[in-house]
């Protein structure tokens, strides 16, 4: 009974301010809100600074966010480009508006679509970028959208017309100039507008503006703590084409080209390089040109690599005591025929070169060694610990489990790498159970030791 009265008080309640406001009712019905939707591809959270200030400042988007709802446990219906934009054109899941992947599907547009029930509701709709749906937009008064992925320089544009027009310039400056020249000069501005403006950026390859090439040249991101994601448990996860060691591509991603150095995506990139006109191509190369000759000449091994660690520890000021611990294994004076060091070892053999003030931990015991060291020196001494697996009289898993054992405090938080010269399936489960950090297997890449330690000390500091 309770409810019941409760519901016909508010009934009653309602009818009456029904009633009363009649008037100004009619007035807000009459009032349509304009609706501009801007997407940016790929764009994680943490690099806006209304999420998370940690990275940079985006003071635009952070200005929507206070003037506005700001979402933080929101999901996707589907989380790849194409299928995300069905999904959310049609407010239906994936087996229902029937476009499932970027490859084998075709968008059925004469589905119902939000555009096309506002365009019924008196308002114009617009849409300028990317569309990833293979089949022409319908439902809207205004579109031109960019081929498939688009082009980051000098881009191709499908029109109403079904023609495909070159323009000159950056994707992301003419997406948004043709969505304010429509706001301001194509629409009829005595009716509403939805206006969709979908960027391509930042989607990969990451190619920016030249004018935005050096913007963070002065800024040191760290390692994300998923960099080393092993995907355990996650097996759809794991067949995804985004590993860091397996599928990022040293010309395509990381922009180090050099004639004489090949790469899976090499082709694409270098057609990608070509749509730029004479003054783009400068300005890139004057960016790039020095990065990749740097890059090459140093080629980071051995004692060079030991230096680079150096420098990023003395950067962040931890070079006032012993950091880190090396494990050392008997085969480190081992050459290739060619006359190189193994990568696995350079960075071992290299700390005693470049004099990097650091325990180097000998074979013999070295796993008991290193917990003997962490017992035998105060709390905070080690940045981090860096040692194999297979090891006689004691083992690095062994030891790795001796030393999160212990009481003290940094035994639970500093970093320990498992560096190893095969990484098995269960080599990699094993270390991550001992309390291990990362896994990192040869052959290694001197870059990735760095950063992994850079990675780890850096977000420890």
């Amino acid at each position: 009974m309770k409810n019941t009265s409760l519901f016909y008080s508010v009934a009653g309640f309602a009818a009456l301010s029904a009633v009363a406001s009649s008037c100004q009712q009619k007035q807000e019905e009459q009032k349509k809100y304009n609706i501009v939707y801007i997407m940016t591809d790929d764009h994680t959270a943490q690099m806006m600074s209304c999420y998370d200030t940690r990275y940079m400042e985006t003071p635009n988007l952070d200005r929507i966010a206070a003037d506005g709802v700001r979402f933080t446990n929101s999901f996707v219906a589907n989380s790849l480009s194409g299928p995300s934009r069905a999904c959310m054109i049609t407010g239906k899941h994936s087996c229902a508006n029937k476009f499932y992947d970027n490859t084998t599907c075709v968008f059925d547009s004469a589905q119902q679509t939000f555009p096309k029930l506002l365009q019924k509701a008196g308002y114009q709709t617009a849409l300028v970028g990317k569309w990833h749906l293979e089949s022409l937009p319908t439902g809207f008064n205004y579109w031109e959208i960019v081929p498939g992925q688009g082009d980051y320089y000098n881009p191709d544009f499908i029109t109403q017309n079904n023609d495909t027009v070159h323009r000159h310039g950056y994707i992301t400056n003419l997406i948004t100039d043709d969505a304010i020249d429509w706001m301001e000069n194509g629409r009829d501005k005595s009716k509403p507008f939805c206006l969709l403006i979908h960027h391509k950026a930042i989607h990969r390859n990451w190619m920016a503006d030249t004018c935005h090439l050096n913007l963070y040249e002065d800024k040191t991101f760290p390692l994300p703590e998923t960099f080393f994601d092993d995907y355990e448990g996650r097996p759809a996860a794991a067949a995804q084409e985004m590993s860091i060691v397996k599928d990022m591509d040293m010309i395509y991603d990381l922009k180090m080209l050099r004639p004489d150095k090949q790469s899976r995506l090499k082709t694409m990139y270098e057609r990608f390089l070509g749509r730029m006109d004479e003054a783009q191509r400068a300005a890139w190369d004057k960016f790039y040109g020095p990065v990749i000759e740097d890059f090459y000449k140093k080629n980071p091994q051995g004692k060079e690599l030991a230096e680079k660690i150096l420098n990023e520890l003395t950067a962040v000021g931890l070079n006032k005591r012993p950091t880190p611990i090396y494990s050392k294994d008997t085969t480190v004076n081992e050459k290739y025929p060619d006359g190189s060091i193994s990568d696995y070892y350079s960075v071992q053999i290299c700390a005693k070169e470049a004099g990097i003030p650091g325990i180097i931990v000998e074979h013999a015991e070295n796993g008991k060694r290193a917990v003997e060291m962490v017992e035998q020196n105060p709390e905070g001494y080690f940045d981090a610990i860096v040692m194999d697996i297979r090891m006689p009289v004691m083992s690095g898993l062994e030891a790795a489990r001796q030393i999160r054992a212990m009481s003290r405090t940094d035994a639970q938080t500093v970093p320990i790498i498992a560096m190893t010269a095969n990484a098995y399936e269960e080599d990699v489960s094993q270390s991550l159970a001992a309390g291990m950090n990362a896994h990192l297997a040869k052959p290694i890449e001197p870059q990735v030791i760095l950063d992994t330690l850079a990675g780890y000390i850096g977000s420890k500091n």
